[in-house]
């Protein structure tokens, strides 16, 4: 597979259907967080440039659970939890090996997370 360099577009106030798309016809992968209909926020940031084996994150407008960040960079997890409105606390460095809310718990105002971290992460 080749890699190039991709400019993320700004999938923001757009329909999750043209960003899927877009993604889809670069062979793009992505990861949509809420059930709506519509990008309320996105991860990497528009502009940004990215490689073409990376992942782009979309939240919806729809009402969004916690997401299973296990194996993340500790920056893509933060960067999208912030996005979906928690409040992140980071233990370690590195990667995301467990977090303190399991996924699937619908996420409510003033919600804190904790992530527990590791240089690399593995499995056991």
């Amino acid at each position: 597979i080749k890699i190039d360099d991709y400019e993320v577009p700004n999938f923001i106030n757009k329909k999750i259907d043209t960003a899927r798309i877009s993604l889809d016809k670069n062979g793009i992968r992505y990861v949509i967080f809420g059930g709506g209909n519509k990008v309320i926020e996105q991860s990497p940031n528009p502009k940004e440039i990215v490689t073409t084996n990376e992942t782009i994150y979309l939240i919806s407008n729809g009402a969004a659970s916690v997401p299973n960040v296990t194996g993340f960079s500790s920056k893509v997890a933060k960067d999208i939890l912030q996005k979906l409105g928690l409040k992140v606390h980071l233990d370690g460095v590195g990667y995301v090996t467990s977090q303190s809310i399991v996924e699937g718990i619908p996420i409510t105002e003033g919600m804190e997370i904790t992530l527990q971290l590791s240089p690399k992460y593995t499995i056991e």
